[in-house]
C-alpha cells in the first residue's frame, strides 16, 4: 500500500499499491465503527504497481475510513477521509 489520494477526498479516492506476484490479495475498506464497507479481490491483477479508484460506486458517506491490503497473511493499512 503506497498511497491513498486525495485525502481528504470529495466522493472518491485512489489507492495505489504494488504486488510482487499473482498470489491471493484483498483490498478492504472499513468505516470508523469497524464495519467492512468494501472488499475487492486484487490478487488477480498480478505483479506490479496498481491503482484502484474507490468511493462513488460504493456510495461511501463522508467520514474517516481505514483501507487495508491483505496478502500472504500480512496486511498494510492507511486512512482515507471523505468530506461532503
Amino acid at each position: 500500500l503506497s498511497r491513498i489520494s486525495p485525502t481528504p477526498a470529495r466522493g472518491d479516492f485512489t489507492v495505489s499499491f504494488s504486488l510482487p506476484d499473482d498470489q491471493a490479495a484483498t483490498l478492504e475498506v472499513f468505516d470508523i465503527a469497524g464495519r467492512q464497507v468494501v472488499t475487492r479481490d486484487v490478487g488477480n491483477l498480478g505483479a506490479g504497481q496498481h491503482q484502484l479508484k474507490l468511493g462513488r460506486g460504493e456510495a461511501l458517506r463522508p467520514g474517516m475510513y481505514m483501507v487495508r491490503l491483505n496478502r500472504a497473511g500480512k496486511s498494510l493499512s492507511g486512512r482515507a477521509v471523505i468530506i461532503p
